[in-house]
């Protein structure tokens, strides 16, 4: 089976507000990306980027809130929280119609703070 565009668009916003998250939380601090794709199409979405324990977390805004409702609305699941000196996303968006990705897309992105 294959992913539909909404899928592909879920799937990309949930990866644009992680990047954008890690680097208003942790800027400069490597950010670790897998989006995978199961046999079935499904799309497994893993954002990790260190963070200081000290750091002041920000309450407010809708970006964790609105990439579990991508997820969610699709019949997909969807977790952001911290584990161990790191922050965790998680998503899993099931299969549809249409694939649109690769099968597999792992890298490290380090941002450009200066």
């Amino acid at each position: 089976m294959t992913r539909t565009s909404a899928t592909d668009l879920a799937a990309f916003r949930i990866v644009q507000e992680s990047l954008t998250n890690a680097s208003k939380h942790a800027p400069g601090a490597p950010v670790d990306l897998t989006v995978q794709a199961d046999a079935d199409g499904t799309l497994n979405i893993h954002v990790r980027n260190e963070i200081d324990p000290e750091a002041h977390r920000w309450p407010g805004g809708s970006g964790i809130d609105g990439m579990r409702s991508r997820a969610e609305l699709l019949g997909g699941t969807f977790r952001s929280e911290p584990v161990a000196n790191a922050w965790e996303v998680t998503a899993v968006l099931p299969a549809s119609r249409e694939n649109r990705l690769p099968a597999e897309l792992t890298t490290t992105v380090v941002p450009d703070v200066g």
